[in-house]
């Protein structure tokens, strides 16, 4: 909800229409995560929200796995990204070194200048999007990945 706030904040809507609009997101998540409400959901929004897929994606806790995870993990997190708050990456890094697995090492890449896309950008805003000229992955996404495969499991 954090991500949402902050995106109506920064498209300069009235308080009371923040609300409103907070409201309704709080009221199809509940019925997407019970089955339940969706009688307060206008119609074209259940039909985008009434999915399989978008269920899931609310019910993911990634706690609730990382325990098991065994593999070394690595997180790239653009700073420009305003889809997913960078902050995350710092709560992953947290809950991989929780783990009780012997050689199951964590590396958190935080690259400023790249939005969600792993992209260059100017603002990490999804309008943004339509206007980036450059549209390749960042060089250090792949840099890291490299970087982090060689350490994770070096050749013998």
């Amino acid at each position: 909800m954090a991500q949402v706030t902050h995106a109506l904040e920064r498209a300069g809507r009235p308080e009371a229409e923040r609300q409103e609009t907070l409201a309704l997101q709080k009221r199809i998540q509940q019925a997407v995560l019970t089955g339940r409400g969706w009688e307060t959901i206008p119609a074209h929004l259940r039909q985008q929200a009434d999915t399989p897929w978008f269920q899931s994606f609310l019910a993911y806790d990634p706690a609730r796995i990382m325990r098991d995870v065994r593999q070394p993990l690595l997180v790239v997190q653009g700073l420009l990204d305003t889809q997913v708050a960078p902050e995350n990456a710092d709560r992953l890094e947290a809950l991989a070194r929780a783990r009780r697995r012997d050689g199951a090492t964590v590396e958190v890449v935080k690259l400023p200048g790249v939005n969600h896309l792993l992209v260059t950008a100017t603002t990490g805003e999804v309008e943004e999007y339509g206007t980036l000229t450059e549209r390749t992955v960042h060089a250090g996404v792949g840099a890291a990945i490299i970087q982090w495969l060689r350490q994770a499991w070096p050749a013998n």
